[in-house]
């Protein structure tokens, strides 16, 4: 599996001009990793996307104004997103991972 952490898109930036970052973008061919066009994108998503407990309200806020923008970003450019909240954490498999990706066609 062709992957890379920690990926990003030069055009997609918080409020404050920082480049958003997504945990993994998975890659079908090594000339799709090349041009940089993944065939999903994962996030993990820790228990700080949904509950303002270890931030600020304005960090919070800010948290989910990013997560939005990804989203936002993945459905205007057609780019398959996978969101895992931590409550999924224990019941994900790679293969079930996959099956979103859609490798199993």
């Amino acid at each position: 599996i062709l992957y890379v952490t920690e990926f990003s898109f030069p055009d997609l930036k918080s409020d404050r001009g920082n480049l958003l970052r997504f945990d993994f973008a998975i890659f079908e061919t090594p000339e799709d990793l090349e041009m940089e066009h993944p065939k999903a994108l994962i996030e993990l998503q820790g228990e700080q996307h949904f509950k303002q407990k270890f931030t600020s309200r304005e960090a919070f806020a800010r948290q989910q104004a990013n997560d939005k923008r990804k989203r936002q970003y993945c459905a205007v450019k057609g780019y398959k997103l996978i969101a895992i909240p931590y409550t999924e954490y224990n019941s994900m498999t790679l293969d079930s991972i996959l099956e979103q990706c859609q490798f199993f066609d």
